[in-house]
């Protein structure tokens, strides 16, 4: 969301990194922003929910994309759970 504030970094990386792929700046932000807030879930230092939200995905594909990397949501005990998914209905 545009309200948010944000944090920008540089981070350089070597041309080649890019041999057998094309260089789009933007691409490669996105993709490093998602896998940063991918790991921040890995490490427990943000909700998958949080994460989601953040990556601007429904939680459904954030949830798709943390079993492609292997990320469970299931190591939550029940209070984590029910905060990152709401109360029962």
């Amino acid at each position: 969301s545009g309200s948010l504030k944000a944090r920008s970094i540089v981070v350089d990386l070597p041309d080649d990194a890019f041999r057998h792929r094309r260089w789009d700046p933007q691409e490669v932000a996105d993709e490093m922003r998602l896998l940063w807030l991918l790991e921040e879930v890995r490490s427990r230092r943000l909700g998958f929910g949080k994460a989601a939200e953040l990556a601007g995905l429904p939680v459904a594909q954030f949830l798709l994309l943390m079993g492609k990397h292997h990320i469970t949501p299931f190591d939550y005990d029940e209070d984590e759970l029910t905060r990152e998914l709401g109360p029962r209905r």
